[in-house]
């Protein structure tokens, strides 16, 4: 009977910590999910002590080494989980933000290649790579990813859109890229898109329109000066040089060189 007793008590002292070990690697996820990185790598680390989802914890400690900038710990902590586990795309996803975080664009543009073609339904991904071959300047590929992006996500995330309407911009398709800010803006209103449809407008001669834009993103985050400038430049397309001054002035004290010139023109006189 005592025999017995111990045994169930062994197997529960078992079952405990195993989901106590279990519990560091869903804490370091909230963690990090919540940017909280030193907090996550320490559980992380501690996941891996405990021998428990060692590849996944190797692979997220990488992924949070990566926002800390410690991109050589972040490479050996991903190239360790890749090698208890080759099939996971997610770790060759991360690899990709570390180049990706660096400027290492063609790099990067591997393994987002090489984590689509171990999983195509993440559209995460997608958009990753997308950013990525807009820095390479490659925005018909920009599109295209983002195309399959967006067809693929259910929760809508405005930020594909956003990168989109930017590569079409690029690739002057103006309405286009309109109708993605707008899109984008029905979902969330961000800074970013007022602010890149302030820009679309601009180009085709809207600067009314576009002033809109840009005072709606300036509401969000007053203190853009690449904003001040191009609402500037707007208001000096329909002669409201006065408002135009003001926002080249406030710009350049906010360390836009651009407005500089701007006011010696227009503002010095």
């Amino acid at each position: 009977m005592l025999k017995k007793i111990a045994l169930v008590f062994s197997l529960i002292l078992i079952l405990m910590n195993s989901l106590f070990c279990q519990n560091y690697y869903e804490q370091g996820l909230q963690k990090y999910y919540q940017a909280e990185n030193s907090e996550a790598i320490e559980l992380f680390s501690k996941s891996i002590e405990n021998n428990n989802q060692v590849a996944l914890s190797f692979m997220m400690r990488g992924a949070t080494k990566t926002y800390l900038k410690q991109y050589a710990q972040a490479v050996d902590d991903i190239s360790q989980s890749l090698k208890l586990d080759s099939s996971n795309y997610k770790a060759y996803f991360y690899f990709g933000r570390v180049y990706f975080l660096q400027g290492f664009y063609a790099s990067a543009l591997k393994y987002f290649d090489k984590a689509i073609s171990i999983n195509t339904k993440d559209p995460d991904v997608y958009n990753n790579r997308a950013i990525c071959k807009i820095m390479s300047e490659d925005y018909a590929g920009a599109i295209k990813d983002e195309d399959i992006a967006i067809s693929m996500d259910t929760s809508k995330n405005e930020t594909f859109f956003i990168q989109r309407g930017f590569a079409k911009f690029k690739l002057n398709m103006l309405e286009e890229a309109i109708k993605d800010f707008d899109f984008s803006l029905k979902i969330v209103a961000t800074q970013k898109a007022y602010a890149n449809k302030g820009l679309a407008l601009a180009q085709t001669g809207r600067h009314s329109e576009a002033i809109e834009c840009y005072t709606k993103s300036l509401s969000i985050f007053s203190d853009d000066p690449t904003v001040l400038y191009f609402r500037g430049i707007s208001y000096k397309k329909i002669k409201k040089n006065e408002a135009a001054c003001i926002d080249f002035t406030k710009s350049k004290s906010l360390g836009d060189l651009l407005s500089e010139n701007e006011i010696k023109e227009m503002c010095q006189k």
